[in-house]
């Protein structure tokens, strides 16, 4: 019998203290209208001090195991997709395991952007081959702490969250199919050069903001993203017999300005709003196919509410 893998929970958590625009006008040449214009950021959460990025992790995954109605016990396998993690090593995901009370394999995942989704095909795989019946998948980062903000190129981009979700086997299909892409001729146009074996640190490395992240290129990153969405998002249909015409909800990575300007190159059917609870009360609308680029996941079944508590707000 064909094994499957679905998404039966998912959680997520922002810290309390909210960024907004006008914080950066005294540490950087903007203003609340230039981010909002060239952005569509209004705010950004970022982390109080003692705050690391397996705390959020674990509230999250916390958030997740309510939802799917499991005990963190039955976790197989934990799939962390961070670039800022607690340490270099052991990976976050370790740590995340500790606070859990589990002794169960962890691991991370660093693909920066696109690590959510190399995590979701990590544990797919993971799933279908019998490897494991249940994998705890997050994401999470604490991008205000490698923030250069002398820099308003990035300092205004990135902020501080994690999420969380469950995949475990199923008899039918819940997620589809995943598309994964990389191309390392670019690999500098969005990078923290300092830190590794080729540019170890040193008291100069830390003065020159060599641990921060870099954008040489911010044209070059936002024309990739919006082509390189396009283009897995039409892989990711047409490798699972789906045309656009099938998808209900499209979650992008990006801002959502990005669908418009998909949505203007007939690359979408409509520019849909996504309500934040739909995702936290870990329930997709019925009868719709939620196409995440670059993977696609249709609703999982719903799970008896007997004998659980609810949360507000979901």
């Amino acid at each position: 019998m064909t094994r499957h893998a679905t998404i039966t929970g998912v959680g997520s958590v922002l810290p309390p203290r909210l960024v907004p625009n006008t914080w950066f006008e005294d540490k950087v040449e903007t203003s609340d209208a230039w981010i909002r214009e060239r952005t569509g950021i209004v705010a950004r959460h970022f982390v109080d001090d003692g705050v690391v990025t397996s705390d959020l992790a674990v509230d999250a995954a916390r958030i997740a195991l309510e939802t799917a109605g499991i005990s963190a016990e039955q976790i197989d396998i934990i799939v962390c997709a961070s670039v800022t993690g607690d340490t270099p090593f052991p990976a976050t995901a370790v740590w995340v395991q500790e606070k859990l009370g589990l002794s169960c394999p962890a691991f991370d995942v660093n693909a920066a952007c696109a690590g959510f989704s190399y995590g979701l095909a990590t544990a797919t795989a993971f799933v279908q081959a019998g490897m494991a019946d249940t994998v705890l998948l997050l994401g999470a980062e604490v991008f205000s702490r490698i923030l250069d903000f002398h820099d308003r190129q990035t300092c205004v981009l990135f902020g501080d969250g994690a999420g969380a979700t469950i995949i475990q086997a199923a008899d039918a299909p819940g997620i589809e199919g995943t598309v994964l892409g990389a191309d390392g001729t670019a690999a500098e146009i969005l990078i923290m050069p300092g830190g590794g074996s080729r540019e170890p640190a040193t008291a100069d490395t830390v003065a020159r903001q060599r641990h921060r992240i870099q954008m040489p290129n911010g044209r070059e990153v936002f024309k990739r993203a919006v082509t390189e969405m396009a283009a897995s998002c039409r892989e990711v249909l047409e490798k699972n017999g789906h045309t656009t015409d099938d998808v209900d909800l499209l979650i992008p990575h990006h801002r959502y300005d990005v669908i418009a300007k998909l949505h203007q190159a007939g690359q979408v059917r409509k520019q849909e709003s996504v309500d934040e609870g739909v995702l936290v009360s870990g329930r997709f609308p019925q009868k719709q196919r939620a196409l995440f680029s670059p993977f696609i996941v249709t609703p999982f079944p719903k799970k008896k509410a007997a004998g659980r508590a609810k949360r507000k707000g979901t």
